[in-house]
């Protein structure tokens, strides 16, 4: 399902886990790119966030990950730290035009969303 929201090019991702599905939903926030991952039409607790350059999977250009016992969250903000959770880098500017992923992994799920950057 794709559609426009607030500038920016969203895409849902549905994965299919035990029981219930997962969905990874892409919103603009002001100048904000928020990530949200939900189960069940509620919050998806999340272990590992990253996100990469469209085509370029191997080399992710933010990661925030989940160290050990970090309190639940669904929403992160593309390029800010979370309390309880281990920031990999500096996360540099997403480019307007540029097409990106964006991968959530949690307690017995992957998920994910494409997404471009619009102005």
């Amino acid at each position: 399902m794709t559609s426009r929201f607030a500038g920016l090019l969203l895409c849902l991702a549905t994965v299919t886990g035990c029981q219930n599905e997962v969905s990874v939903e892409v919103r603009k926030v002001g100048e904000d790119v928020v990530f949200v991952a939900t189960r069940g039409g509620r919050a998806a607790c999340i272990d590992e966030v990253r996100v990469y350059a469209a085509g370029d999977r191997m080399t992710a250009l933010w990661t925030l990950i989940a160290p050990g016992k970090a309190p639940c969250r669904s929403e992160f903000t593309y390029g800010r730290g979370a309390p309880g959770f281990m920031e990999d880098g500096h996360a540099p500017r997403l480019r307007a035009g540029a097409g990106y992923v964006v991968s959530m992994d949690g307690p017995g799920w992957i998920g994910q969303a494409d997404f471009t950057k619009s102005n």
